[in-house]
């Protein structure tokens, strides 16, 4: 994953490798991820950065990220160079 920061002023990004161990029981049912982020001088810098992650198949994830930045950066995920949208199992 990559949560990305621009404004006027810059840009900064940082990546996070989410690493799934093993495959879980097929009881289990699929957790959702669910993906934080806020953003409020300057250049886009971090608040706080995601560590990378090593987790079970189906486990739930959450990945915080904040920036700061005047104006304001426009922020988000993105997932194999794709842009991450929320939707029933992710959460932006």
């Amino acid at each position: 994953y990559r949560f990305h920061a621009v404004n006027s002023q810059g840009e900064v990004f940082t990546d996070v490798i989410v690493t799934v161990i093993s495959a879980v029981s097929s009881t289990l049912t699929a957790g959702a991820t669910e993906l934080s982020l806020t953003a409020t001088v300057g250049v886009p810098q971090f608040g706080l950065q995601p560590h990378d992650v090593s987790l079970a198949e189906y486990e739930t994830i959450k990945l915080t990220c904040t920036v700061t930045g005047d104006p304001a950066p426009k922020v988000s995920w993105e997932k194999d160079g794709q842009l991450v949208r929320s939707n029933r199992r992710i959460r932006v």
